[in-house]
Parts: C-alpha cells; structure tokens; sequence
C-alpha cells in the first residue's frame, strides 16, 4: 500500500516550518466575473465596475500545523474614494455576489483584514465589523503589504513596506485561512510579489 502523499495535493501550510516565516505561493483563484488576471494569475484587476467583490487565493494554510507564513501584495491602484481590504479568509468564505472582508454578513464566513477607506469609520484592522487596536495609515497606489500568519498562536502580523504595523489579531478563530483581497473600484488592482 502506497502511503506516501502527493506534495502538490497538501497545503504548503500542512508541511511544518519554524523559520522566520516561508511564502505562500499561490495564484489567485476567480470565481466571480468581475477580475481579470494577467502576469502568470499574480497580477489581479477589478474590471467589474463599482462593487465590493473578494477574490482568494488558491492555497490554504492550515492552522493546525505549526509554522510562519506570509504573503505580499504591491498595490497598484486603490481608489481614493473608496476602499480595498487585504488578510485573511475562513476556509468557508463565500467570494460570490457582493462580498467584503471583515464583514461576516458579507462573506458568511469569518474573516481578517486591513481594510483601506478613506473616510469610512471602519477603516484599520477589521472583523466581525469591528475594528481592532490603532488605525492604520492607509495603504495607497506603490505600496507593499505584507500579511503574517502565524500558526503557533493564530496571529496575523500587517507590514507596509516592510514597516510592522503590529498584531491585531490572536488567537483567530479558523483553523484553515486563505488569502484574500477586496476590491471596489474599477481597475482598483494589486500584484502578488514572488519568492
């Protein structure tokens, strides 16, 4: 009996780390109509015109392994009038219809996120609705995010252009997450940075 298991079956999560963190590799996965894709699935833009739609990505980690992990993402173009949110989703995020991170109402499932916009009173970190410790400086247009998933506590740590912004959230309440990303404007767009 072959018990030997297919490395492109598991998620890089599931294959345990204890470095200063490894990336996740992955490409973004569209299930609503209104994203394109370019670069190779790295590079993602709205194209939908102006409504909140998510997309993830297509690896999970599992927080029941332990292990360090983090994505990046260059922002391209965020509208100034609205807003887009970077983190997290519960393995049970819907990304159909009108969806927003941080909003379980928006999504029907938990999820964690930096949410950019301007003049919004739920701009910072974001779940449930609820805004979590200090408020960030938005993102804008050039900037990288960095997102940190820490399995050992289940934080996840922001980064603007390599500056941590802290640890909003511990002890999350999923044990698998995906990244994701939420989009508002037309050709609101953001690349993933590869390792």
């Amino acid at each position: 009996m072959n018990t030997n298991i297919d490395d492109e079956e598991v998620s890089p999560a599931s294959m345990p780390h204890f470095a200063e963190g490894i990336p996740l590799v992955f490409r973004f996965k569209k299930v609503h109509p209104g994203f394109t894709l370019s670069d190779n699935d790295l590079t993602i833009t709205h194209t939908g015109g102006l409504d909140w739609n998510t997309i993830l990505g297509d690896q999970s980690i599992n927080l029941t392994y332990p292990g360090k992990y983090f994505f990046e993402v260059k922002i391209n173009r965020v509208s100034t009038s609205w807003g887009m949110a970077i983190g997290v989703a519960d393995k049970a995020f819907d990304v159909t219809g009108t969806t927003i991170l941080g909003y379980k109402d928006y999504g029907k499932a938990k999820s964690w996120t930096w949410f950019t916009y301007p003049g919004g009173s739920n701009e910072g970190f974001l779940h449930d609705g609820v805004v979590s410790g200090t408020k960030p400086i938005p993102f804008k247009g050039g900037d990288v995010v960095k997102v940190v998933i820490d399995a050992s506590n289940k934080s996840i740590e922001f980064f603007k252009n390599n500056e941590s912004l802290g640890i909003p959230f511990e002890n999350i309440d999923s044990d698998e997450v995906y990244p994701a990303i939420t989009f508002c404007d037309q050709n609101d767009s953001v690349t993933q940075i590869q390792y």
